[in-house]
């Protein structure tokens, strides 16, 4: 069944675009080495976030040079650090096998 939706162009605005903010970055990370093959298993989630979160993740991605999932593994790396309780749980918990 055909989808009955058509492309719609609207004219670009004939108005100048407002200066943006001069962005500079410090130093740009190298980002982190990508696993070898068959080194973990992985798995993989869905993040959902709001408008604004998602602007700025974009944002830093491009100013950084560097994926948001490496954005955020880092951000995760470092709260999952900060809890030193969960090393204990994560030995004790039983694993689960990578079904293929």
């Amino acid at each position: 069944m055909r989808s009955s939706r058509r492309a719609v162009i609207l004219p670009l605005a004939q108005a100048p675009l407002p200066p943006v903010a001069e962005i500079r970055v410090a130093r740009v990370l190298a980002p982190h080495p990508r696993s070898a093959a068959g080194s973990k298993a992985k798995a993989a989630f869905t993040l959902r976030l709001d408008a604004e979160r998602h602007l700025k993740l974009r944002l830093a991605c491009a100013v950084t040079g560097r994926s948001a999932q490496q954005l955020v593994t880092e951000a995760l790396d470092s709260l999952l650090g900060a809890m030193p309780e969960l090393e204990s749980m994560a030995d004790r918990a039983p694993r689960q096998h990578a079904k293929r």
